[in-house]
């Protein structure tokens, strides 16, 4: 079984990004998708059906479920769980205060849209103790760089997923949810840790 999901995770990795990314998305963006974003895209839109059964069920086992068998094939598409140059389009960036044992007075939190053919599929930067934090001064370009970008904007990032590509949330019909009926109402979100970021010209 586990030899079946890794070839499938592999086919999936030389998809086209046409096919993908037949969305809302500019062609001359699309056009400069890089083949493992389109991967992953398609990889976790196969699963989308069935995170919006498990969603709509209301029972955060099936959710789990759901979840972890994504995380499995996502761990074998991208063994070592980093990203770079994938173009997102900027969601929103947030500002969180930190405690005074820290250097930064803030950390930045930013969502992105990784597009996938108008699917519901964001990157977020991850808050949890411990890991990478974007700040104005730990990361002072990066902190520059997100300074000058507005939501709907593209970027070009770099950087690694977290959690082994557990997905932070699948939600459906809520305020922070698109409230289109079926698979592309649900909105799959994965935390990660930025490393670069620049606007995508």
């Amino acid at each position: 079984m586990k030899y079946i999901k890794k070839f499938f995770a592999i086919t999936l990795f030389f998809a086209t990004t046409s096919t993908c990314f037949a969305g809302d998305w500019d062609s001359s963006v699309i056009e400069k998708i890089d083949v493992k974003q389109a991967a992953f895209c398609n990889l976790v839109k196969s699963y989308q059906a069935k995170a919006e059964t498990a969603a709509g069920s209301k029972n955060q086992i099936k959710q789990m479920a759901v979840s972890q068998e994504q995380s499995d094939d996502l761990k074998a598409l991208i063994q070592d769980r980093k990203f770079e140059n994938w173009i997102a389009q900027v969601d929103g960036v947030e500002l969180y205060k930190t405690n005074t044992d820290t250097k930064d007075k803030y950390n930045v939190r930013l969502s992105a849209n990784l597009g996938c053919g108008g699917s519901n599929i964001i990157i977020h930067s991850s808050m949890k103790p411990g890991d990478k934090k974007i700040g104005e001064t730990t990361t002072p370009v990066l902190f520059k760089q997100l300074a000058k970008v507005s939501s709907g904007e593209f970027v070009l990032i770099s950087g690694e997923f977290r959690n082994d590509f557990q997905a932070t949330e699948f939600c459906k019909g809520s305020r922070s949810c698109s409230k289109i009926d079926g698979a592309a109402s649900v909105q799959t979100t994965f935390a990660t840790t930025y490393d670069t970021l620049v606007m995508f010209k």
